[in-house]
């Protein structure tokens, strides 16, 4: 969560603030190899996964430039993706959204 009126890049404050006191996790497989490298913890990169299952294979095959970075909803047939997981994710049949879903204090 960054304010967008402020370059600054966050990552770097946090770790010089949390690291070695807390676990650091970054989310999205964009710079995961550079995050690890820079002291996170750990990454997520589920949502990747789900989109392209040969995610980590292509990266260590060094085929980066074939990973498919948005879901093709043509496609979502052959990811065995499970019908509850598509319903979170897609929105009238056309995009891929996040929703958000209201949690019980």
């Amino acid at each position: 969560m960054r304010d967008k009126t402020n370059p600054t890049q966050q990552l770097p404050v946090f770790l010089q603030r949390y690291q070695g006191k807390i676990p650091l996790i970054g989310v999205g497989p964009k710079d995961a190899l550079k995050g690890l490298e820079n002291g996170l913890s750990l990454v997520a990169i589920g949502r990747q996964l789900i989109i392209d299952p040969q995610w980590l294979t292509k990266v260590v095959t060094g085929e980066e430039k074939t990973i498919n970075e948005a879901l093709n909803l043509a496609n979502i047939s052959g990811l065995s993706i499970a019908q509850p997981l598509i319903d979170l994710f897609v929105e009238n049949g056309q995009s891929w959204k996040i929703n958000i879903i209201n949690i019980p204090k």
